[in-house]
């Protein structure tokens, strides 16, 4: 239904009975509630009366949020004005006043215990360009390197995880690679529940002959469609396709003289750890039997696209992006195209690092040094866990909502939170500001391809400042200039940064249009396989927290039903 549904959804009284959102009677932008970054249209009905629908174009497809999700937004009550809150009570307060005293309150907590104590927290559902304007008030602003995502900082993930591997972390094709694929294998993914479109892609390219294996602790609802579905315990993945390299090497497939040859070749060979079957097996709890059988499909296979996501905890292992990268170099090796797409839950996870809201880097993706605070999430989470973290800037984020989270806050002497709605965060911080979400705010988005995805400001804020503009105005009570009279300015000076920094690997990064072509090189090195499932985070943003509830709850309310079918 995903394919022909004509359906669309309405935005009745958007946002607020009497508001008038946009004047032209239909415009185009992109969906905020994953990575694939899906075209929209939103068309103008009547007054205060909105249709949402996919752009129209023959294969631009909607899941199930980007067309009814706009409820959410419908049903939440909207910030209207900066408030502070005294004790228990909030009281509303000028922007001016606002920007001026969340300025106040970070810069003295920074000059009392050091800028190590003061920490910018993001939402990786944030445009590319809000990121870099938060990275500029951390870092230039208040004197720290204490800038990333909590959502992130939860699942354990590693900045720059195959830089040392492939020299870049990013998808090394686009979507047409599964088309053009033999063998697809799917591991830690959920793409039904996370990305459908992509889904809908894969199921479309099972359908037309391409092999499937679907490899995952929790049930995947592609695993009808798989020739072969591994089950491996948590955080074991690594482990596993070890193995089946191991297989590979052991059938002669791989030959060893050939990967010595290779970077990295003789480090990786030399690696005592046992990857035999029967071990494996053991420490997996996959059968023998299917990691030899998922041997001889790769060896069967001269196109292979491996689909793993890097933001999804449930099946994250250590060493597992590593594995996957060895196995692209190897598969390269012996004249298969291999490639490895790497779709994210979160609208803009891969532009986190691009707009240097990450510690391990600043805008343009270049290392991070020089500034008091963490250098990697690692240290990040230490000093959070260590109650080192004495005030915050929180976007987009609503850590209070959870107990363990709201812990590490609790000797905090000042927060400023920014938020579309009401969050347990912006309740309990000094200062709030009013956010706005992905259909009224301008800017980019980084896709799990790396494409970059305008969007546009089709419907106007509630409280009629832009996002961009919100972070912009704090960022000038820093004495910080950045541009307020067009967005494109400040996204001109982040792909300035990209284009000096990533040089040839910028079309893996911030892709408008250039050509994307892995010559397959890279080095293998010796993945983590030590066996530790990470925990799973609790949501994050407003709109994850809709999708967890959707995916738990069910999905009965929704006016059309997701099935698949072949």
């Amino acid at each position: 239904c995903v394919d022909s549904c004509p359906t669309g959804a309405l935005l009745i009284n958007y946002p607020y009975p009497g508001r008038a959102c946009i004047e032209a009677e239909e415009a185009k932008s992109h969906c905020g509630f994953c990575s694939v970054g899906c075209p929209i249209t939103v068309k103008k009905i009547s007054d205060d009366r909105y249709f949402i629908a996919s752009s129209g174009a023959p294969g631009d497809y909607l899941c199930r949020y980007g067309r009814f999700g706009n409820e959410l937004f419908i049903r939440k009550r909207r910030r209207i004005n900066p408030i502070e809150r005294h004790g228990s009570k909030h009281e509303e307060i000028t922007w001016e006043d606002a920007n001026g005293k969340i300025a106040k309150g970070l810069k003295e907590i920074a000059a009392e215990h050091g800028p190590e104590s003061v920490a910018v927290f993001i939402s990786p559902e944030m445009t590319t360009e809000e990121m870099y304007v938060a990275s500029l008030i951390a870092r230039e602003g208040i004197g720290t390197n204490n800038i990333g995502s909590l959502a992130v900082l939860e699942t354990g993930a590693v900045s720059g995880s195959l830089d040392n591997s492939l020299g870049f972390t990013a998808s090394t094709a686009d979507r047409k690679a599964v088309a053009d694929a033999e063998l697809i294998i799917c591991n830690n993914t959920d793409t039904e529940t996370d990305q459908l479109i992509l889904s809908v892609e894969i199921i479309d390219a099972v359908k037309h002959g391409a092999k499937l294996i679907v490899s995952n602790s929790s049930k995947d609802t592609l695993e009808p469609l798989a020739s072969l579905v591994l089950d491996p315990l948590r955080g074991r993945s690594a482990l596993l396709w070890n193995g089946v390299i191991q297989s590979l090497l052991d059938s002669g497939y791989f030959d060893r003289e050939k990967v010595k040859g290779l970077d990295g070749g003789n480090d990786f060979l030399a690696d005592v750890f046992d990857y035999s079957a029967d071990a494996i097996s053991d420490m997996s709890g996959v059968d023998k039997g299917l990691i030899l059988r998922t041997a001889e499909m790769i060896k069967a296979a001269k196109r292979v696209v491996f689909v793993h996501s890097p933001d999804r905890p449930r099946d994250q292992a250590p060493g597992d992006m590593i594995a996957l990268a060895n196995f692209l170099i190897l598969l390269r090796s012996v004249g298969v195209r291999a490639d490895l797409l790497l779709p994210r839950i979160a609208a803009n996870g891969a532009g986190m690092e691009i707009a240097g809201a990450d510690p391990a880097f600043v805008a343009g993706r270049q290392p991070a040094d020089g500034l008091p605070g963490a250098k990697s999430y690692t240290e990040l989470a230490q000093l959070l866990a260590g109650g080192n973290i004495k005030a915050a800037l929180i976007i987009g984020e609503d850590p209070m909502r959870s107990d363990k989270l709201a812990s590490y806050f609790s000797g905090v002497d000042f927060i400023a939170a920014i938020d579309w709605t009401s969050t347990e965060t912006t309740m309990f911080a000094n200062i709030g500001l009013p956010g706005s979400t992905y259909l009224e705010n301008p800017g980019t988005r980084l896709n799990f391809e790396g494409n970059l995805t305008r969007y546009n400001s089709i419907l106007k804020p509630p409280s009629g400042v832009e996002g961009w503009k919100v972070l912009a105005g704090v960022a000038k009570a820093f004495g910080i200039d950045v541009p307020t009279d067009g967005v494109e300015k400040l996204t001109a000076k982040i792909e300035a940064l990209v284009k000096e920094s990533t040089g040839g690997f910028m079309p893996y990064y911030w892709n408008t249009g250039q050509a994307r072509e892995w010559d397959g090189h890279g080095c293998l090195i010796v993945a983590d396989v030590t066996r530790a499932a990470s925990h799973i985070p609790p949501p994050l943003s407003e709109i994850e927290y809709y999708k967890y509830e959707i995916h738990e709850v069910g999905i009965d309310h929704f006016r059309v039903r997701s099935h698949m079918r072949v």
